[in-house]
């Protein structure tokens, strides 16, 4: 027994020693150059990334000397970051690599730079700059011939255009993620992908395409034996079995995820739990759902509508609809920075298409004649970019003038006068106003691609901002406002500045009532910079003036 007792207690100290050896060997940097530690770190990268991260984060600052050491270290230490589940929204460290690779040949590093580019950007909500940078990581990719990135890649797009409810491209990208995938024979990813694809399905209220892609992934996952797989894939076929109003499914589906004690389940799963035992006239059911629901979202109010309705409790009903509303007037949001998106993605691919046409064309022949249509195509491509940047920016300039136009009555509302009685006043004054502008606006981003019925309606808004800014019983009203809850201080202004012009009295008044530079500039169909220069030179009368209300002239610039 004690012999026994001795020899396990010494294989016990050579495990020990030997786990002790290979946690030195991958680790220890004291006896390895700042180079040869990256490149360590690049060979755990993809088998021990959280032996890649500890690797970089013992490499000392002061030894990464030159831009190329430092680019390496930001690269390897974004995607290690990355790797273990560590989300940056700030973009200062792979910017680094981005500098440095970006003009370069390397079209790995490139494409590895770009990608957690747009990864960081994505994690801060910064759609449109995530977007430009992975079509900057795909071309890279593209190049290098690099498929799983590629996947990676797509599957990132996939995941953006479903959070700004572009579903379309949505399913387009997570079918190029999969596509991918399957061709580098990775299965997991290649699994993973099908369910973004049913999940972008889902999203896109194309409930039938959803479940044939739910039950795909559950197969896949108990044929693979990946518990988590298969949860995230139950969870959402019964998501699109409620969709599709087949309650009994959806309901069975999440007891098998109860059953099985896999999955996740999210506020959006217990919403359909609970519709389903509510259309199958479950109402108690329905009510412990209900109660579970509140406790993990509390903002999720559309159950909680439907019981209460039914019940017979009409006020808290009313205050679950308003709540739910106000939710989907917050993603009606979103959706206007929709078509900004989808038009920086469509240019960043003509973009892309013209810069490869002139790589094949500079590989043509030398040929005097090829030459000279070379020349004639390029002036055409010019002339052509010309005209679409001219379109683009007068397209770009009535975007920007429609989303001041929509926002004037937040604009008022957020300037928080000190009166609050001035407040409402204004508020009551432009209400009307603000309302068919609001409307107009709705109706501008209606119309997706019709060019002309969106000039239209821009037209229409700039007249009546015109109007509104033209019209003297407007003003005269505007300043009886303020003079009544500010202690006449129009009055005292024109009082005190007679030899003003009368423009440049009006002027104050806007800025006193809280329209920011941008607004003012429509109501009186003047640039900005205009409006600026006029404001700055109100400004600086009233700052050299000795008159011994000056401070408070100056405290609404």
């Amino acid at each position: 027994m004690a012999a026994a007792l001795r020899w396990t207690y010494l294989l016990l100290i050579a495990l020990l020693c030997a786990c002790s050896e290979h946690k030195v060997n991958d680790l220890a940097t004291h006896n390895m150059s700042p180079r040869e530690t990256l490149s360590r770190a690049e060979e755990l990268m993809q088998t021990r990334p959280d032996s890649a991260l500890m690797l970089l984060e013992d490499l000392s600052k002061g030894a990464l000397r030159g831009r190329e050491n430092r680019a390496h270290f930001a690269l390897l230490y974004s995607q290690a970051l990355d790797k273990n589940y560590i989300d940056l929204a700030n973009d200062s460290i792979i910017r680094v690599a981005v500098d440095y690779y970006a003009p370069r040949k390397d079209n790995n590093r490139k494409m590895l730079s770009y990608y957690y580019l747009g990864c960081v950007q994505y994690n801060a909500k910064e759609y449109q700059k995530a977007i430009v940078s992975l079509m900057r990581a795909e071309e890279a990719a593209k190049l290098s011939g690099d498929n799983f990135y590629l996947g990676l890649i797509y599957r990132s797009m996939s995941e953006i255009h479903c959070d700004i409810y572009s579903f379309t491209e949505a399913i387009r990208y997570a079918k190029s993620s999969y596509e991918h995938f399957h061709i580098t024979d990775d299965q997991h990813y290649a699994d993973w992908s099908l369910w973004d694809i049913g999940r972008a399905f889902h999203n896109a209220a194309q409930y039938d395409s959803s479940i044939v892609y739910a039950k795909r992934v559950v197969e896949n996952a108990k044929l693979r034996q990946d518990s988590v797989l298969l949860g995230d894939a139950l969870l959402l076929l019964g998501n699109s079995y409620a969709s599709s109003k087949l309650y009994e499914e959806s309901i069975n589906t999440f007891i098998k995820i109860d059953t099985l004690k896999i999955g996740s389940m999210k506020a959006e799963n217990y919403l359909m739990i609970g519709i389903s035992y509510y259309a199958i006239g479950e109402i108690e059911k329905a009510n412990r759902i209900m109660e579970t629901l509140v406790k993990v979202d509390p903002s999720n109010k559309w159950l909680t509508y439907q019981l209460q309705k039914h019940q017979g409790n009409y006020k808290e009903s009313l205050l679950a609809l308003e709540s739910e509303i106000s939710k989907s007037n917050n993603k009606y949001l979103k959706l206007i920075n929709q078509t900004v998106t989808k038009a920086t993605n469509d240019y960043l691919r003509h973009e892309n298409m013209l810069q490869e046409k002139e790589l094949q064309k500079a590989k043509q022949s030398k040929c005097f004649f090829i030459c000279c249509l070379l020349f004639c195509l390029i002036l055409i491509i010019l002339a052509c970019h010309s005209i679409k940047q001219e379109m683009k920016i007068r397209d770009e300039e009535i975007e920007k003038n429609i989303i001041i136009a929509s926002q004037l009555r937040n604009m008022l509302k957020a300037s928080q006068n000190e009166n609050q009685e001035l407040q409402n006043a204004l508020d009551g004054l432009f209400d009307q106003h603000f309302a068919t502008i609001d409307q107009l606006s709705a109706t501008y981003y209606e119309y997706h691609g019709l060019k002309d019925e969106k000039q239209k309606i821009y037209n229409s808004v700039v007249q009546m901002l015109n109007k509104l800014g033209a019209d003297n019983k407007q003003i005269s009203t505007l300043e009886q406002f303020i003079n009544l809850y500010q202690n006449n201080l129009i009055k005292q202004f024109r009082l005190t500045f007679p030899e003003l012009k009368e423009s440049d009295v009006i002027l104050y008044m806007y800025t006193v009532a809280g329209f920011s530079t941008a607004a003012i500039s429509m109501f009186i169909n003047e640039k900005t910079e205009v409006v600026y220069n006029r404001k700055t030179r109100i400004k600086r009368r009233i700052n050299n003036s000795v008159v011994e209300n000056k401070d408070l002239f100056l405290k609404y610039f």
